[in-house]
């Protein structure tokens, strides 16, 4: 009787022991596969309708070249702070080869007191003529979006367009030519293209970033497109002046002023057009630390976004239809959610080997066993070992 008495604590015990082990896997299991799985859905979703679904068919047509359109006057800014002057040089030589018939350069060096970074470009600015402007500036606040408001000041009263070019950038002739044209439907407030690279084969890493960026903006930018989604960026773009304006101009109270300005264009109700032609190319971060370091301030960048766009997507907020605030919605969750349940899923089973080593709390064996009976079952079910 004692032993059969024993024998049920045990049982009781076991069970007991194994309920609280799949309790607790599940309760944290389940909440980390509640964030993935609309990540991996959006995600692969995204994948098989650029790969296997029908032609995108909002991406950018190129007017033909016989086409005579309107040619209105354009203004490109380029920030600079701290680059080398060889680098800087070789971005402005690319916009003098432009083939557009009417446009001016605002290149602005904030913050860069040694006169080595600069003295070369006020030269270079100087021998091509009014069209190219030059500004230095010390003690400018605002970073980026301080120098690029300082541009649109020096900017000419007549020119209807900016664009934005990163210091870094060598643009395509035709870049101007074939895009902005495209601002002939009055309903469009932005033009942009891809940012590509031109130092992809310097070494592994390189390769792996580019190819990473390049996945993005082929595969992420393409299907936004198609709902007027874009996420604008701060270089490669081109921008129709009246809705910079509208949206405040540049605001420095986001780190990505770019992306902040690009939503509050098309909350205001503008259209975005998006071609996934390159018309320019950079370079990539210099290494590891220099690219988590630009992932880390994309990151600050986008909780900021979201802390000061949210309200706008409650119903009657702005001009956001259900389509582009799906996409926004998605791509911040993809963002945060991916990054999050990752380094979550890191911790918690570093947290849990202990506890299955040394049998704490044990997995529940239930679930895995659930393949090995659905492939016994067609054989022999009445056999079955339970």
């Amino acid at each position: 009787m004692i032993g059969d008495w024993c024998a049920g604590v045990q049982v009781y015990w076991h069970d007991h022991y194994l309920l609280h082990g799949e309790l607790i896997t599940f309760a944290i299991a389940l909440p980390l596969l509640g964030l993935l799985a609309p990540i991996v859905l959006f995600r692969v979703h995204e994948m098989t309708t650029v790969a296997l679904g029908r032609e995108p068919t909002q991406l950018l047509h190129l007017p033909s070249p016989r086409m005579a359109a309107r040619m209105p006057k354009v203004s490109i800014h380029i920030p600079a702070y701290r680059e080398p002057s060889e680098m800087l040089l070789r971005t402005i030589n690319s916009v003098v080869r432009l083939d557009y018939p009417d446009f001016e350069c605002v290149v602005v060096i904030n913050n860069t007191p040694d006169p080595a970074f600069w003295e070369p470009i006020e030269r270079r600015c100087r021998e091509l003529g009014p069209r190219f402007k030059f500004v230095c500036v010390q003690n400018l606040e605002g970073f980026k979006a301080g120098a690029l408001r300082l541009a649109l000041e020096r900017t000419a009263a007549d020119a209807e367009i900016i664009g934005v070019i990163d210091a870094d950038y060598v643009v395509d002739p035709l870049w101007l030519k074939d895009l902005v044209p495209g601002f002939a439907d009055p309903e469009v407030g932005l033009i942009q293209a891809p940012q590509d690279h031109r130092d992809g084969c310097r070494s592994s890493i390189h390769a792996a970033m580019n190819a990473e960026y390049a996945g993005f903006f082929d595969i992420g930018m393409v299907e936004r497109n198609e709902v007027n989604a874009i996420i604008v960026h701060g270089t490669m773009c081109l921008i129709r002046r009246t809705a910079l304006d509208a949206a405040g101009g540049w605001s420095s109270d986001t780190i990505c002023e770019d992306s902040d300005l690009g939503l509050t264009i098309l909350e205001l109700g503008w259209r975005a057009h998006y071609t996934n032609r390159r018309y320019g190319w950079g370079l990539l971060p210099q290494d590891y630390l220099a690219f988590r370091t630009q992932r880390a301030r994309w990151a600050g960048g986008a909780v900021q976004i979201v802390k000061k766009h949210w309200p706008r997507f409650l119903p009657g907020m702005s001009l956001l239809n259900h389509d582009q605030k799906r996409e926004f919605a998605f791509g911040w969750l993809s963002w945060f959610g991916a990054e999050i349940v990752a380094v979550a899923a890191a911790l918690l089973n570093l947290i849990w080997v202990p506890f299955v080593a040394f049998n704490v709390v044990p997995i529940p064996d239930h679930p895995w066993a659930c393949p090995i009976i659905w492939r016994l079952i067609p054989c022999e079910p009445t056999k079955l070992m339970v």
